[in-house]
C-alpha cells in the first residue's frame, strides 16, 4: 500500500517528467529517473520484506490480569535474500496488542525478538495469527501479510490476597467451629462498631464507654470445612462498560474469596448459570480459578433458582455474589443462612457522581463495593 509520501513523490516525478520532456534535458531525464528507481525499490523491497516468513511464538500457558507477561517470537525467512525492517504486529486476545521491530531476518540463522506486554482480560485465549509488516528501504510503502502462528493462553481474574474476610462469620461452618476455636485461642485484630447478631460477649465495654456506642473486638478467623460462591451470571442486570464492570468486578471478589479460603485449608464449590447449563464444580485453588477464568455472564437464573438447583441445604455455608439487590431478599426468604457480596450497579453507569445510595440487604449479611473501590480492602472491612 503506497503511503502519502509515496503519492508526493510519484506526483514529483511526474511533473519533472513533463519539465524534461519540453526541455530535453538530459540532466532533467536523470533526476526524474532516480525518482522512478525510488519508488520502484520501496514497492519490491517492502513485499519482498514480508514474503515466506514463519513465526513461532512462545507463549506462557497462564498469567493473571494486570501483570506483565513475556512473548518471544522466532521468525524465519525462506527464499532468496535477507527481510529487512518487518515489523510484528502482535493482537493477542487478553494481552495488550504490541508491535515488535526486528531489523533484519537472515534466511538461514532467522531472528528472535521478545516483548513484555500486560495481561489485561481474563479468560481462555487462543490465537492462530500474527501480522508481519515492512515499509521496505524507502518508507514509501507498506506491505503486510498474516503467517500462521499458534499459541494459547489462561488469563486468570485479579485477585487480592486477603488477610480476613468477615463474612465469613456469618455462615454455617463459622458458627459450627466457633467452640474449637475458642478453645484453641483467636488472635486479636482490633475493634469496630458492632452490628446486629454480634456476641454480647465480644463487646468491649471501657471502649463503648468512652464512645458512646457498644464496640465489640474482632479476630483473626480460621475458615474451616468448605465454602459455596453463588455468582450471578444474568447478563441483564449487570452494569458498566467492557473494561470497567460489574460481573468482572465480582469474578475478581470471587477470586478473592476463593483464595483465601484455600489458603486456610478450606474448599470452595463453584455455583453459576452458563449458556450451555449449570456450572457445579467443587474443589481447590487452581480448578477455582480457572472456572472463574472461563467463566461468562451469559446465564438466566438468579441466585434464588441457583440454590434451588444446586439443592444446597440450610447448613451449607454460602457467599452469592451479585449486582441485584433484590434478588437478596429471595435468598433471604429460602432460609440459608449465608452473606453476600454486591456490585453496585449504579456506580458503574457513565453519569455525574452521586452520593453512595442505601442498599437494602433484605436481612441478609452484606458487603458491597462500588465502582473504582478496593476490593480486596472492602472484603477485609466487610459489611
Amino acid at each position: 500500500m503506497p503511503t502519502r509520501e509515496a503519492y508526493a513523490v510519484a506526483a514529483l516525478a511526474l511533473l519533472i517528467f513533463f519539465v524534461a520532456f519540453n526541455l530535453q534535458s538530459g540532466w532533467v531525464y536523470a533526476v526524474d529517473a532516480l525518482l522512478a528507481g525510488l519508488l520502484t525499490a520501496g514497492f519490491l523491497s517492502a513485499h519482498h520484506a514480508v514474503r515466506k516468513i514463519s513465526i513461532v511464538r512462545t507463549l506462557p500457558a497462564e498469567a493473571v490480569e494486570g501483570e506483565p507477561v513475556g512473548v518471544g517470537l522466532a521468525l524465519r525467512a525462506t527464499g532468496f535474500g535477507r527481510r529487512y525492517f518487518v515489523e510484528a504486529l502482535e493482537a493477542i486476545p487478553g494481552l495488550q496488542p504490541v508491535a515488535v521491530f526486528v531489523p533484519a531476518v537472515d534466511a538461514r540463522r532467522g531472528a528472535y525478538a521478545s516483548y513484555v506486554t500486560t495481561a489485561v482480560r481474563r479468560g481462555m485465549h487462543r490465537v492462530q495469527r500474527a501480522t508481519v509488516r515492512s515499509a521496505g528501504l524507502t518508507g514509501l510503502f507498506v506491505a503486510r501479510r498474516e503467517v500462521r502462528a499458534p499459541g494459547e493462553i489462561t488469563v486468570y481474574p485479579r485477585y487480592w490476597r486477603i488477610r480476613r474476610f468477615p463474612l465469613a462469620a456469618w455462615t454455617p461452618a463459622f458458627q459450627t467451629s466457633g467452640s474449637a476455636r475458642r478453645r484453641g485461642g483467636l488472635e486479636f485484630y482490633g475493634l469496630r462498631d458492632y452490628r446486629s447478631g454480634d456476641s454480647v460477649r465480644h463487646v468491649h465495654w471501657r471502649s463503648s464507654a468512652r464512645r458512646g456506642s457498644l464496640m465489640v473486638r474482632e479476630f483473626e478467623q480460621e475458615i474451616p470445612g468448605s465454602i459455596t460462591l453463588l455468582i450471578d451470571t444474568r447478563p441483564d442486570v449487570q452494569a458498566g462498560s467492557e473494561g470497567e464492570n460489574t460481573f468482572e468486578d465480582l469474578i475478581r471478589a470471587a477470586a478473592s474469596i476463593a483464595w483465601y479460603v484455600t489458603v486456610h485449608g478450606g474448599a470452595v464449590r463453584l455455583v453459576a448459570s452458563g449458556r450451555s447449563g449449570m456450572v457445579d464444580l467443587a474443589g481447590g485453588w487452581k480448578p477455582i480459578l480457572e472456572a472463574l477464568a472461563d467463566l461468562r455472564p451469559e446465564g438466566w437464573e438468579t441466585p434464588a433458582g441457583l440454590l434451588s438447583a444446586a439443592r444446597l441445604g440450610r447448613e451449607a455455608s454460602l457467599i452469592a455474589l451479585t449486582p441485584d439487590s433484590e434478588s437478596l431478599g429471595a435468598l433471604a426468604g429460602s432460609g440459608a443462612r449465608m452473606a453476600a457480596v454486591l456490585a453496585d450497579p449504579a456506580s458503574y453507569v457513565e453519569r455525574a457522581p452521586e452520593p453512595p445510595r442505601r442498599i437494602e440487604g433484605h436481612g441478609v449479611a452484606l458487603c458491597v463495593f462500588r465502582k473504582g473501590d478496593d476490593i480486596g480492602a472492602r472484603l477485609e472491612r466487610g459489611r
